[in-house]
């Protein structure tokens, strides 16, 4: 199908730097609530890190649109969109949550908010919503909700390209009508409605701000990132004199802020270079797994911490914590997702080379 739509023929270091950051924010977000249920209450729980799942999902859509656009200016087709999205997503998401069954399988009583449940462990694997013991509609892998979306999203874009129609438009319109339904929302709507939810504009943005950086000139964009950046110094302005939480989920500001946010990052591609743009690609590369393990390990820490029944601050706790998650899954990423990952699309290269040979 062809499109439009320029492509990108280089990796964007800066939507790494993204990447690593959205996981950071959600990363200290659970290291302040594992120390604050863990080692000592007084440690209050930074609740705005979870705009870092904003973040990701504006990122989602980004990418979606970088990997899916090939260099002579046409989507991918179906199934290899398909298989590209499953190979990346899967393999890891699956992982986790298998670690996950197996502790509770062993030794459920260091298991929180989780219990074993056969028919809730199914539906996770297959990225289907269900709800925790705590109402939470999330899956056995608590973090894990946002692949929920993440898959449904992969799932529109798929049957655009089989149908050979505009995935843009196509997942996009699905997607706005679904965050309108989502404004009807009750308490007693089943799981099976999670999908009807604003959080998915993010996708939408995430899309159609890689087709404004590819359409539109670079003062254009500036002057686009001026305005964003100036509406949301008002609003952050009006939170504080009004004494408000400057991050409310799915709030018009928050949606402003992190839209400001991500195109302030994009625009300063040229700064990431040598070592920044190596370190940033290496954290960035490993969020995947920052992301999907961290709840798996950071827990230990406050845990040993409580142990040891000695007298230290919180926020040391903290900071341990997520030091500890960043250097653990960067390892996970370099010894078990990057060797997976390779190995599963070299595979699949050789397994084409020969249909299209034959």
């Amino acid at each position: 199908m062809k499109t439009s739509i320029p492509t990108i023929n280089r990796t964007v270091n800066s939507i790494q730097f993204l990447r690593f950051i959205a996981s950071l924010l959600v990363l200290i977000t659970h290291s302040t609530f594992y120390t604050h249920e863990r080692f000592s209450d007084s440690m209050p729980v930074f609740k705005a890190g979870s705009v870092g799942v904003d973040i990701f999902f504006v990122i989602s859509g980004f990418v979606i649109l970088l990997s899916s656009i090939t260099k002579n200016g046409e989507f991918s087709s179906g199934v290899d969109f398909t298989v590209k999205r499953l190979t990346r997503i899967v393999p890891m998401y699956w992982i986790a949550t298998s670690v996950k069954v197996i502790a509770l399988i062993l030794s459920p009583a260091i298991v929180l908010h989780a219990t074993f449940d056969p028919s809730r462990i199914v539906l996770s694997y297959f990225f289907l919503p269900s709800v925790s013991p705590d109402g939470r509609w999330e899956p056995i892998l608590g973090v894990g909700w946002t692949l929920v979306f993440e898959m449904f999203f992969y799932f529109i874009f798929a049957m655009a390209l089989f149908a050979k129609k505009s995935p843009v438009v196509i997942s996009s319109l699905v997607i706005v009508i679904f965050s309108l339904i989502s404004t009807m929302r009750t308490d007693d709507w089943p799981v099976a409605t999670m999908y009807f939810d604003k959080i998915m504009l993010y996708f939408v943005i995430g899309m159609f701000s890689y087709i404004m950086m590819m359409k539109c000139r670079r003062m254009t964009l500036r002057v686009f990132t001026l305005v964003l950046t100036a509406l949301s110094v008002v609003f952050i302005f009006r939170k504080i004199s009004y004494g408000e939480p400057i991050i409310e989920r799915l709030s018009f500001e928050t949606f402003t802020f992190v839209v400001t946010f991500f195109f302030i990052v994009v625009q300063c591609e040229s700064l990431f270079v040598g070592a920044i743009s190596k370190l940033s690609t290496l954290l960035g590369n490993a969020s995947y797994s920052t992301y999907l393990f961290h709840p798996l390990l950071a827990p230990i820490v406050p845990t040993i911490f409580k142990k040891l029944s000695i007298t230290i601050n919180p926020v040391f706790v903290v900071i341990s914590t997520v030091l500890f998650a960043l250097f653990a899954t960067v390892i996970i990423h370099l010894i078990i997702e990057k060797p997976i990952t390779n190995r599963i699309r070299s595979t699949l290269q050789k397994k084409r080379k020969k249909v299209v040979a034959a």
